[in-house]
Parts: structure tokens; sequence; C-alpha cells
């Protein structure tokens, strides 16, 4: 299920961190917006193969050191690619940046996901998530580590009979 949609319209800020806003960003003195991604992707590195199938390259946006166990990524998916089904200790948040995606959890519908559209997984629910079968997609993850420092657990690879053509 997407949590939210972006809503029509910008968001007024509220003040000089805007606070609120569903951005968590701030404006510069050019009045642009500070986010984690600006629609395009900076580097990262490729994903293993036995995580995802296509191209998908991972950047860290923040691993800050403990007692922290918070990882946020910056990932990007070429068209058709997608991560292998897996589950996180603490759930997973994505947030869409740039193109169109999809999401499945196990048991429900694959869903189409959007720039601005924000997806909560529960806690060690299996899922997968990657681009549509013709538009790249980039979204932040930001989860929690478990307590032996693991992200996540590794299932099968999305195959081509389940995924969406």
């Amino acid at each position: 299920m997407v949590c939210s949609r972006p809503t029509a319209g910008p968001t007024p800020p509220t003040g000089p961190d805007e606070p609120g806003t569903g951005h968590g960003g701030r404006r510069t003195r050019g009045g642009a917006r500070d986010r984690a991604d600006h629609g395009g992707h900076r580097g990262g590195e490729r994903a293993p193969a036995d995580w995802a199938t296509g191209e998908v390259r991972i950047a860290e946006v923040a691993v800050p050191g403990a007692p922290s166990r918070l990882r946020a990524h910056s990932v990007r998916f070429a068209a058709g690619a997608r991560t292998c089904w897996h589950r996180h200790p603490h759930g997973q948040v994505l947030h869409v940046t740039d193109g169109v995606g999809l999401v499945q959890r196990e048991g429900g519908p694959v869903e189409e996901i959007r720039v601005g559209d924000t997806v909560w997984i529960e806690p060690d629910e299996w899922h997968w998530h990657g681009a549509s079968p013709h538009t790249a997609m980039t979204h932040l993850a930001v989860q929690e580590a478990g307590d032996d420092g693991v992200e996540a657990g590794r299932g099968p690879l999305v195959g081509d009979a389940e995924y969406p053509a």
C-alpha cells in the first residue's frame, strides 16, 4: 500500500528549517530546495547480482555510527531492474524521487509508485521493489539495521514470470 501521494501544488514554507513540509529540506539562498537526490543519481555502487536483476546502483546518503542503526540510501533502478525478494528487521520506508516504479508485498498485488510517493514496508515483510518495465526510478530507502547490524534478509530473485512486462 502506498502511504502517501503528493498533493497538488507546493507546500508553503513553515520556517527556516521548514518542519512539517514532508520534504525535510530547507531553502538555499537561491530559493532552491536542498534534497538528498535532485532527480539524477550521484554514482553509487552497483548492487550485487544476487540482490538485483538489471542495473541497480546504490549510494549511501546516511549511515551514522553507533549507537544509531539508521541506514539511508539513494537507489537508482534502470528500466526493468528490481530487487530480489527481501525483508528488513525493523521495516523500511521508500520515497520515490524520480521516475516510475513498482513494489509488491508477499501475497499482495504489484503497485505502481511515482515521484513523491512514500511506501512503508512492515518489519519482516517480504517484498521487492524496482523500476517499471519502461521507465527508470530512483528512491530513497530508509531502514534500521537489526541488533546484529544486518539491514535485510535476502530471498530469491524476482523472475520475469513474476515481474509485469
